[in-house]
Order: C-alpha cells, then sequence, then structure tokens
C-alpha cells in the first residue's frame, strides 16, 4: 500500500511540522486505518488520491483513525468513536464495498 500521497495531509491534518515520524510510526498508522478498513469489507484502492472527490471519505477515514490513535489527544477516543462511525457507514453503502463500483 502507498501512502506517500497522503502522508502530508495526513501530516497537515495532525498539526505535525516534521517528517520524523514518517518513515515508521505515520506510515503504519494509516496503514493500520486502511487494513481495518479493509476487515469490514470498504474497498480502498491501492492508491489513495487526495484530488479525487471519491476518495474523500476515505482519505477522512484514515485522518479520523490517526487522530484517534497518534499521540496524546484528550480527544482521540472521540476521534476513535468518528472513525468507526464513517467506516460502519462506509461498510453499509454499495458506493464503498462493491470492487471497481465507480466510488461517488
Amino acid at each position: 500500500m502507498d501512502v506517500s500521497k497522503i502522508l502530508p495531509i495526513v501530516r497537515t491534518k495532525l498539526r505535525i511540522k516534521t517528517t520524523a515520524f514518517d518513515a515508521e510510526d505515520l506510515t503504519h498508522t494509516i496503514q493500520a486505518a486502511i487494513a481495518d478498513m479493509k476487515r469490514v469489507g470498504v474497498v480502498v484502492p491501492d492508491v489513495l488520491m487526495p484530488e479525487d472527490p471519491a476518495h474523500a471519505l476515505l482519505l477522512q477515514a484514515v485522518v479520523l483513525y490517526c487522530k484517534g490513535d497518534f499521540g496524546n489527544s484528550p480527544k482521540a477516543e472521540i476521534f476513535h468513536e468518528c472513525y468507526e462511525d464513517l467506516r460502519d457507514s462506509m461498510a453499509l453503502s454499495t458506493d464503498y464495498t462493491v470492487p471497481g463500483k465507480e466510488m461517488a
């Protein structure tokens, strides 16, 4: 899974200014978010394209997962619950569970 296109966006959303966490910590957290979405049946493309509107909810789910898992935010539990709600919503939508279907 190539996360290079979304890594800078996630870093910005988490308000991280350094790339020191990119190599392992942040990359692994992004990959864990994607693996978790796939686990419940959400189809995630091999490369998430930030400029593609069809990938907006997938990217938002990754950001919420990372906010809930990365760092010591007092709102981590809220972010994680929001991620789970969004993930579960996508898992119930054929827009995100049917391989090859255009995501809208």
